[in-house]
C-alpha cells in the first residue's frame, strides 16, 4: 500500500508516544501528517495528526479521535477518499472561480445603473444556480 500511495518512509511497531513524537517531529518540520488507525492506543496520534482516519469497527476511541470514519473495513476505501478530495477540490475552485468572476464583472454594471435591478437580481440567481448545478456534480464520484 505504501507503495501505491507514493510513501517512502514507512514506521511500525512503536509505542503510542513514540507516535505522537513522531508526528510533532515532522509537523515542526513543516510537514503535513496524514495518520490511519483504529485502536485505542491510536487515539492520541489520531488526535495529533493533521488528518487522521479510522474504520467503521475501530474502538469508539479511535473513531472520536478521527477526521474521517471509513464506514467499510476495506483499506483500499483510503484510494477513493483520496480521489474523491481532490474532485471535490476542483469543484470548489470552480465554484469560487465562476462566482468570484461573474461578481466582479456584474456588480461594478449594475452599481453604475447599465442593468435593471431585476435583471441584475435574476442574474445573481441563475449564477447561484450555476454554482449549485456543478456542486452537483458531487454526487456522481
Amino acid at each position: 500500500l505504501a507503495s501505491r500511495l507514493d510513501i517512502d518512509e514507512v514506521l511500525s511497531e512503536q509505542s503510542p508516544a513514540d507516535k505522537v513524537d513522531t508526528i510533532k517531529s515532522l509537523q515542526q518540520q513543516k510537514h503535513t501528517v496524514w495518520m490511519i488507525g483504529d485502536g485505542i492506543n491510536d487515539s492520541p496520534v489520531l488526535a495529533q495528526a493533521d488528518l487522521s482516519m479510522t474504520f467503521a469497527h475501530a474502538s469508539d476511541m479511535a473513531q472520536t479521535a478521527a477526521d474521517v470514519v471509513l464506514l467499510n473495513d476495506q483499506l483500499t476505501r483510503v484510494l477513493d477518499v483520496i480521489e474523491t478530495a481532490r474532485k471535490t477540490r476542483i469543484i470548489m475552485r470552480e465554484n469560487f472561480i465562476w462566482a468570484a468572476g461573474y461578481n466582479l464583472t456584474i456588480l461594478p454594471i449594475a452599481a453604475l445603473g447599465l442593468v435593471a435591478p431585476w435583471a441584475a437580481a435574476l442574474g445573481m440567481s441563475l449564477s447561484s444556480l450555476v454554482v449549485v448545478a456543478n456542486s452537483l456534480r458531487l454526487y456522481r464520484l
